[in-house]
């Protein structure tokens, strides 16, 4: 389910720009997750269990959690190499330019809609594994767990430590998800759902701070940088390519 959600709401909207972009996503992802409740094949709405048993490396399925935690890790490890990696390539250079301005984009000559379908795979591919880790973790596959508050716990750590970045999500993970936890600890008995009035404070704040004049300016002096690094790696390359030849 993890892996259909980017591919399948993004689809239909790869041609639309902007806000527009995002909501017809969400509509389009909602009715993919309504299709999902009402199928035979997926449980309906009470999901399906996996098997519990005993350790089983093939089976990704192990009675302690230490296990999980060494190969979330090196799964986190591994896709931020591969996000870095990425974002010093032809293709990060593509996806940044297209970000900041898909006419001018198209205009030299990269195509929106073929940078926007990679993007979604590569998308795809990682939901895909972060999705088997987790029902794999839990033995349950809920069809709530695509629900949109779910979403927002995912995206939003990214909104806070910035989406322009690659260590971005994971300073908002470090700094959102310890304190998501800890209020649900302590507070979810008095106020139930905290968490998720939490994260809509946040997000209210991180968007009124996104439009102040000192994160615009600083938003600049990071494009900036970008794009002389990617003029740097790109001359470096181009000498590369001359010495060999």
């Amino acid at each position: 389910m993890w892996a259909l959600w980017p591919v399948s709401s993004s689809s239909p909207s790869l041609i639309l720009r902007g806000p527009y972009f995002t909501l017809v996503s969400i509509a389009f992802a909602e009715s993919i997750r309504q299709f999902i409740i009402n199928s035979e094949f997926f449980g309906r709405a009470s999901g399906v269990g996996l098997p519990f048993g005993k350790d089983s490396f093939a089976q990704f399925r192990f009675t302690s959690k230490v296990p999980y935690y060494y190969i979330g890790f090196i799964m986190m490890v591994g896709v931020y190499l591969i996000m870095k990696k990425i974002g010093r390539s032809k293709l990060g250079f593509a996806l940044r330019t297209i970000r900041e301005d898909e006419d001018a984009a198209a205009a030299i000559g990269i195509n929106p809609t073929k940078y926007k379908v990679i993007a979604v795979v590569i998308s795809a591919i990682i939901a895909g594994l972060v999705g088997f880790f987790y029902v794999s973790y839990i033995r349950y596959i809920d069809p709530d767990i695509m629900i949109q508050s779910k979403s927002t716990e995912i995206v939003l750590p990214a909104v806070v430590g910035g989406a322009a970045y690659i260590e971005g999500p994971l300073i908002g993970g470090l700094i959102m998800i310890p304190l998501s936890e800890l209020l649900r600890a302590n507070f979810a008995a008095i106020l139930p759902g905290i968490n998720m009035l939490m994260y809509a404070i946040v997000l209210i704040v991180v968007m009124i701070f996104n439009q102040s004049p000192e994160m615009i300016a600083l938003r600049k002096r990071l494009t900036a940088r970008f794009r002389k690094e990617d003029a740097e790696g790109k001359g470096a390359k181009d000498k590369e390519k001359k010495g060999v030849a």
